[in-house]
């Protein structure tokens, strides 16, 4: 293993990353760059700047809201789970990525919630067409 480091946020993080079984190169790794991301900010919009490109967001039809299991619900955890959704032309949600989790039972509770929740087509010019969107689901344990 050969790796590079540098800090970010008061965090060292790996910027070259080598990985060789039996002296045979298997992966390697290399972050071009490091920098914040801010959910909220990214999705802000000018109020009506998306409607001068011809683009006409789509309004949600059906919220679902993630559930946990009665085994995961036992275990008292909590947290927030950033994932980035497909929404396709029909306006459903199709692929879902989660980009942050602090734990497994969460992430899939999200991932169930977030493809059942539906929407009006997003527009282009009057045509429908895919969307990706950013969302930020947080669970709070209430016992």
């Amino acid at each position: 293993i050969r790796n590079r480091a540098a800090r970010f946020l008061n965090t060292q993080l790996t910027m070259d990353a080598a990985l060789s079984y039996n002296d045979i190169p298997a992966i390697r790794g290399h972050v071009e760059t490091l920098e914040t991301f801010d959910p909220a900010k990214a999705l802000q919009l000018a109020p009506d700047s998306n409607k001068a490109d011809g683009v006409v967001p789509g309004a949600m039809l059906n919220q679902a809201f993630p559930t946990l299991a009665p085994v995961d619900k036992a275990r008292h955890i909590g947290g927030t789970v950033l994932v980035h959704s497909m929404i396709t032309t029909q306006g459903t949600v199709g692929a879902v990525i989660v980009v942050a989790s602090p734990d497994p039972a969460l992430t899939a509770a999200v991932v169930t919630a977030a493809k059942k929740t539906t929407y009006t087509p997003f527009l282009l010019n009057g045509q429908p067409i895919e969307a990706e969107m950013t969302d930020t689901f947080t669970l709070i344990d209430n016992n």
